[in-house]
């Protein structure tokens, strides 16, 4: 890329690029994402981040904020299946992890707090 020009500036676009380490980049700030492993690099993990993402920015979280945990959510599930499955893990294997990591996270988030659907 040329210069100062980053992926999202011309178009307001919150940008999630997955690789060893997630990065999201959203108003000219850029946030990386540790968790998950290099077995998560299979067919339809990338499928599973955008429906997380998608739920929760239904949930009322700003695209930023919904891509930046979407991405820790799906990486924990991920997590999660290498340690049941060792390195035979699918997409498929990582979504019984996906509620459970969430939850985690919302209650990290918000406490005790009951979360209001939007």
């Amino acid at each position: 890329m040329d210069g100062d020009v980053r992926p999202g500036d011309a178009t307001d676009a919150v940008v999630l690029s997955k690789g060893e380490s997630d990065a999201v980049v959203a108003d000219g700030e850029r946030s990386t994402n540790e968790s998950g492993s290099a077995v998560l690099s299979v067919i339809g993990t990338g499928d599973t981040m955008a429906g997380v993402i998608a739920a929760l920015l239904v949930q009322g979280l700003d695209r930023a904020e919904a891509a930046e945990l979407g991405a820790w959510i799906v990486g924990k599930a991920g997590e999660l299946a290498v340690v049941e499955r060792g390195n035979g893990v699918v997409a498929r294997s990582m979504w019984p992890g996906l509620p459970h990591e969430a939850a985690i996270r919302s209650i990290e988030r918000f406490g005790d707090e009951v979360i209001p659907n939007v």
